[in-house]
């Protein structure tokens, strides 16, 4: 069974508000790439950056994160 874009956006989000807490300052971008999707965070005013996800496009498991604060 394969994982949505909405479904690896809530996954994201959850482990997101664990670290930031408000997101409502960033602008989200999910991309699928080689069955996984790549998602970014980015402020929406401003320089810097939210966290960024691979999750696993079959699984829904985040095979990567990356906090930028």
């Amino acid at each position: 069974m394969a994982i949505t874009q909405k479904e690896a956006l809530e996954i994201a989000r959850a482990d997101a508000q664990s670290a930031y807490a408000d997101l409502s300052v960033y602008k989200v971008d999910a991309q699928l790439e080689k069955g996984n999707w790549v998602i970014a965070y980015a402020l929406l005013q401003g320089r810097g950056g939210g966290p960024q996800y691979i999750i696993s496009g079959t699984n829904g498991s985040i095979i990567q994160k990356v906090y930028y604060q």
